[in-house]
């Protein structure tokens, strides 16, 4: 894949972690051979934002199914999300990039096809298809809670001169830090299991061994990693900065203070005894006042 292409993929990512954006990327390594005796047999890299207005899928998948040809697929869609009581819908378009790639010729051009998507999404089930004339990727997931949470999951993808994927499997969630993985490939009639493990709520790391009849066995490794700062950045605009305020210690008023024919004799005008009375606030009376009520221990300082 040429190295400006690469480039606007790296754009496409800055551009959709922009603050109103929520991201998902997923790097996935599918080996070859447990004992190494072959080399890795693909690399891919999804991108998909799930939050906000905008739909943005980018998946990308290097594949080496022969020791003289490589294959490369790239799918980038963009387009519009809706999200009507807990339901998220997305419909993109976009361009599906590949290129076969002779390792015996010096260049071999690229193709560009378009590419259609689709996604329904809620907070139990999940359902995605990305199509175009020679790709075609569909996923289906439920969240079931028995005894433990288990995702009931199903992956299909269908790539032009190359061999057809489709598993399904279940995810049990032992805890919030990771759980087990157990399922089956209909097409290789390959057994899958491994397990999965969340050290933080954005980042997942899984690993799959693939236990195919021949008794061959292929490892698949990937991390998983969320970005949300759509609810971050919500956050702080609907709490603009402002100054903290110096506390100011409020004056301990008095529960009770003397009858009002008491602090007349203790020499307080009438107004004054009376305005006593009803705020009980010793330290907005006159000085002379607070002086009459000093001389009896209560003044201002014993209502501070």
């Amino acid at each position: 894949m040429s190295k400006g292409f690469w480039q606007l993929l790296a754009v496409g990512f800055l551009y959709s972690v922009y603050p109103v954006f929520a991201v998902t990327a997923r790097l996935a390594h599918d080996g070859g051979a447990a004992d190494a005796s072959r080399r890795a047999a693909s690399e891919s890299l999804e991108l998909e934002n799930t939050a906000g207005f905008m739909a943005l899928v980018i998946f990308a998948r290097r594949d080496a199914l022969a020791q003289d040809r490589d294959f490369t697929n790239v799918l980038a869609l963009a387009g519009a999300a809706v999200e009507l009581e807990g339901h998220r819908f997305q419909f993109s378009l976009g361009s599906h990039y590949r290129h076969e790639r002779l390792n015996a010729r010096t260049n071999t051009p690229g193709s560009f096809h378009p590419a259609v998507g689709f996604l329904w999404s809620h907070a139990v089930f999940r359902s995605e298809v990305i199509a175009s004339e020679f790709a075609t990727r569909a996923s289906g997931s439920f969240l079931l809670e028995m005894l433990l949470p288990l995702e009931f999951n199903s992956e299909f993808e269908y790539l032009h001169s190359q061999p057809y994927r489709w598993s399904a499997q279940i995810y049990a969630y032992l805890s919030a830090y990771g759980g087990l993985i157990l399922g089956y490939e209909p097409l290789s009639n390959a057994a899958r299991a491994g397990a999965w493990l969340s050290p933080i709520e954005s980042l997942k790391l899984r690993t799959i061994a693939r236990l195919a009849n021949s008794g061959e066995t292929y490892f698949e490794i990937s991390l998983q990693y969320s970005l949300d700062v759509a609810q971050t950045v919500e956050s702080q605009a609907s709490e603009p900065y402002a100054p903290k305020r110096v506390r100011q210690k409020k004056r301990r008023l008095p529960e009770k203070v003397p009858a009002f024919a008491t602090l007349v004799k203790w020499g307080l005008s009438p107004v004054e005894a009376l305005r006593f009375t009803r705020e009980k606030d010793a330290c907005a009376l006159s000085e002379s006042a607070r002086a009459s009520l000093a001389r009896k221990n209560w003044g201002c300082r014993d209502a501070a």
